[in-house]
């Protein structure tokens, strides 16, 4: 492997390469996972790697690789109501199997399951118990059968290679949840980091950051590991708790202005000296028990083949060396199935979220701000026009401020997350363009098997102060990796036909409730028999339980806001109509769901509520763009001094300078 890296060519250009990709099983992972061929023929001039990336680099794809090829994935999700109960569950993990575990009342689950496929989902009742720091612990240690001090040393006994990462993690935070899964999974370290740090869109202060930077190498030397430099036993943080994105601080640039001065990404901050040095690279998932579950289940569990690339770069410098033809031709010849919009305008925008984007890995080149981000026709998109994603997706947008406030819907990089992306690499303030990784150079990392986070920031001594604590967030698992089709895929292994104590099948208990319903229909039953179905992933089944439920005169709202994503990912806009018609409120994600199924079919279908729905679906801190898109309709319909009202209602409830603007030039 040593040899293979030293081979590695790096820099700013496309690379060319032939890659054989061995997915290996059982006790085979001595190596990397990777037999590679590499043929480079770099098209500029580039460095020769740091002979030090050869020391770091195979231990992280190593591990990476390994957890993938070694614990079998029983074929199973097992969704549980809390996080007790999800602890009690990773607890009958063994190095035999792992399977995944999901918190109910997590509306992104459907779109886990939906990718996963699972051959059954099974229903975990309720564990009375505690989820403190020592059950925590517990559950971590008992996924490998040992003391929680013990596991790291077993699993790389297991494994054949020590994972080189930690997971910290907060007794306060929802997000010890994907914290045990993460650590548990990975056979990782797991540490706590108490204290408050700030949320999203605050910004730390040097003191501040400089007592969290502290207080994760505290955690990190607790464990008796190395870990103050590249290639010893700590290479990877993933921090699990709420945190600022941005620490104030760093070399400014002539974007930093008096309202935004410079400040550094929290994650590019994490695992450096205080001279700036990478001693480790961080990752970091936030929120609730169930999503931060999601976020783990996902980068653990599933396959990452199938990417969208949406270039609106134009062809004179300095864009070309970020644009995303090469990439994609390098990410087809390494196997993967590849769609490339070369030139996004807004229609094809709105046409790649119409039924749900359908894509594991997402690479998005744009210009823009926090709050809306720019087409290749020179048309804003705000933030609510990120696509509804029908599956699980990493994100990787070059775009400005993108993760500025990544806990907020109303940003472009908040979006991507409420929509189900579970990593995402952006930019917490103006980074320039330089900043980021060229998509050439991340493709031909990650096609050999270095993890996604890692694969997206500049290694020391490439780039400069680039290189160095810079601007560039990585949400996410700094573990998780997309290695082409059919390389390093985990082995499932069919279920036990008993099912486990505890648990129920949802398809059971889906076709129990649909009895049920029919005997006594109304709203809630058969709610409840179309949440079933949809869990049970019978998206088809769903929607034919709404249609049965109007034939009787029993949908109302309950019933249409259990059945509103799969009618819409199911390509099914009449159901998805019917469904929001009998919504009392439409939530955020409910908005964007109803806008993705409507906003393209406004010529086509002949429903009068269609626009009504739509408009419900605008929110004024981002209706510029959703409203040009209503305000062109009712312009060819009903003339334009009745588009000209509605835009100018719109205008008058606008929230922001900009969105007035927008609305303004539509006048």
């Amino acid at each position: 492997m040593v040899r293979i890296l030293e081979r590695w060519r790096v820099g700013r250009g496309p690379h060319h390469w032939r890659l054989v990709f061995a997915g290996l099983r059982g006790y085979q992972v001595t190596m990397i996972a990777l037999i590679c061929t590499l043929a480079l023929v770099p098209t500029q001039a580039q460095a020769e790697p740091k002979p030090e990336w050869s020391k770091w680099a195979p231990p992280i794809v190593n591990a990476s690789v390994a957890i993938r090829t070694k614990i079998p994935v029983l074929d199973q999700v097992v969704i549980v109501p809390d996080l007790p109960t999800l602890l009690d569950e990773v607890g009958r993990w063994s190095a035999q199997a792992h399977w995944p575990i999901l918190i109910d009342g997590e509306p992104l689950n459907d779109l886990f399951i939906r990718r996963f496929k699972p051959a059954r989902v099974l229903q975990r009742a309720r564990k009375v118990q505690h989820a403190g720091r020592t059950e925590v612990e517990a559950a971590y240690g008992a996924a490998w059968d040992t003391d929680p001090s013990a596991v790291h040393a077993a699993a790389a006994a297991h494994l054949g290679v020590a994972s080189p990462g930690i997971v910290l993690t907060s007794e306060s935070s929802g997000a010890r949840a994907g914290a045990v899964l993460l650590a548990a999974g990975r056979g990782q370290f797991l540490g706590w980091v108490e204290g408050d740090f700030g949320a999203s869109g605050n910004r730390l202060t040097a003191a501040q950051g400089a007592k969290l930077t502290g207080a994760v190498e505290a955690a990190c030397t607790i464990t008796g590991a190395t870990w103050n430099e590249l290639g010893d036993d700590i290479d990877t943080i993933t921090m699990c708790r709420d945190l600022s994105a941005r620490i104030a601080g760093g070399q400014k640039i002539a974007a930093d202005t008096a309202s935004n001065p410079a400040a550094l990404a929290v994650t590019d901050v994490i695992g450096r000296t205080p001279k700036g040095t990478r001693w480790s690279f961080a990752g970091w998932i936030f929120g609730s028990t169930a999503r931060t579950a999601y976020a783990a289940n996902c980068s653990l569990f599933l396959p990452r083949n199938r990417v969208w690339l949406a270039d609106t770069y134009p062809q004179t410098p300095p864009w070309p060396t970020w644009k995303l033809k090469t990439p994609a031709e390098l990410l087809r010849k390494a196997g993967y199935d590849v769609t490339l919009v070369p030139r996004l305008n807004f229609n094809e925008l709105l046409a790649a979220g119409r039924d749900g984007l359908d894509a594991d890995l997402v690479f998005m080149v744009s210009k823009g701000n926090a709050d809306f981000f720019r087409l290749a026709n020179d048309q804003d998109a705000d933030a609510s026009q990120v696509p509804v994603l029908r599956t699980p997706a990493s994100v990787y947008m070059l775009h400005s401020w993108s993760l500025r406030a990544p806990y907020d819907g109303r940003t472009v990089g908040g979006r991507w997350l409420d929509h189900g992306a579970y990593a995402n690499v952006g930019s917490s303030q103006e980074p320039d363009l330089q900043a980021f990784v060229p998509p050439s150079l991340i493709v031909g990392r990650i096609a050999r098997g270095v993890p996604w986070l890692i694969a997206s920031r500049y290694w020391p001594g490439e780039a400069g102060q680039f290189s160095r604590p810079w601007r560039i967030n990585t949400i996410g698992d700094p573990l998780m990796i997309a290695p082409p089709p059919g390389a390093a895929d985990r082995n499932r292994i069919a279920p036990p036909a008993a099912l486990p104590e505890g648990c129920a099948d949802v398809l059971t208990q889906a076709a129990d409730a649909l009895r049920i319903a029919r005997d006594a229909p109304s709203d809630e039953t058969f709610a409840k028999a179309i949440t079933l179905a949809a869990r049970a992933s019978r998206y088809d089944v769903a929607v034919q339980t709404f249609d049965y439920a109007l034939s009787v005169k029993a949908a109302g709202s309950r019933c249409g806001s259990a059945v509103l994503a799969s009618a819409v990912f199911e390509g099914k806009p009449k159901t998805a109509i019917e469904a929001a018609s009998r919504m009392t409120d439409l939530d955020q994600y409910q908005a964007d769901l109803v806008w993705s199924m409507g906003a393209t079919r406004l010529k086509t279908m002949q429903d009068p509520r269609l626009l009504a729905l739509l408009e419900r679906a605008i929110e004024p801190a981002s209706s510029a763009g959703r409203v040009r898109v209503l305000a062109d309709h009712i312009r060819r319909t009903q003339g334009p001094m009745a588009a000209n009202a509605f835009i100018q209602r719109w205008f008058d409830k606008a929230s922001s300078t900009r969105q007035k603007r927008e609305l303004k030039n539509l006048l």
